[in-house]
């Protein structure tokens, strides 16, 4: 479910500083602050399974990249995922086998998983979907249903093959300030038309590489030479 939460949440951010005073003393630790977006331009942090007493994998700063400020992403075309997740459980690998939603086509994940190294005595692993500039995203959401211009929700459903899955509304992050470094979706440019094609109905001349067969269709023909006749 995508949704513009760019109002309401200004205006929850703004009643909250103004009332930060009064409730800090008697409110701290009843809401999670992984809960919730910390600020309008981030992602959220959530566990798996949520609410559990004892977190099995952590997923911090989870968000859409969108497309620049002032730009708009069509339906149909794909957009990336990024989040850092971290498995806290020792001694059991887990991975992210799949994403899905109503307010996309699919999702790919390249390689078909994200593989998530068991915790150790020092704790879990972060593992980052932020690949190298240039690089393809390792997690792709295909075929957005409505067009996205950043402050939407997409509500995503990631699944672990260990872990279970979670449902969570994810936030759209428009491609600006130190998410404009991210790598977009990569677009495939238009292959140019090989040399010496022929549309139907124009006419062309012979260009290098042609090769002139008579009565072929397109292909110029030699006029042939007509030896001019003797004196008598």
């Amino acid at each position: 479910m995508i949704r513009n939460s760019r109002r309401v949440f200004a205006l929850t951010v703004a009643g909250a500083v103004a009332f930060a005073p009064v409730m800090s003393g008697c409110a701290a630790g009843h809401t999670p602050q992984t809960a919730m977006p910390t600020q309008l331009t981030e992602g959220i942090n959530v566990t798996v399974p949520q609410g559990a007493k004892r977190s099995e994998i952590d997923i911090r700063n989870m968000f859409v990249l969108g497309p620049a400020a002032g730009a708009t992403a069509a339906p149909g075309s794909a957009v990336p995922l990024y989040a850092t997740f971290i498995n806290q459980v020792q001694g059991r690998p887990d991975r992210l086998v799949s994403v899905t939603s109503p307010d996309i086509a699919r999702a790919q994940i390249a390689g078909g998983a994200v593989a998530l190294p068991a915790a150790d005595q020092q704790g879990g692993q972060a593992v980052r979907l932020v690949t190298q500039p240039g690089q393809a995203p390792q997690v792709v959401l295909q075929g957005i249903r409505t067009p996205l211009i950043g402050g939407e929700d997409i509500e995503l459903t990631l699944r672990f093959e260990r872990a279970g899955s979670i449902t969570v509304p994810v936030p759209v992050v428009p491609a600006q300030d130190e998410y404009a470094s991210y790598s977009p979706v990569p677009t495939t440019p238009a292959s140019p038309s090989p040399t010496g094609t022929r549309r139907p109905g124009v006419t062309t001349s012979p260009t290098v590489g042609d090769t002139a067969v008579p009565g072929a269709p397109g292909t110029p023909v030699p006029t042939p030479t007509v030896p001019s006749a003797s004196p008598h």
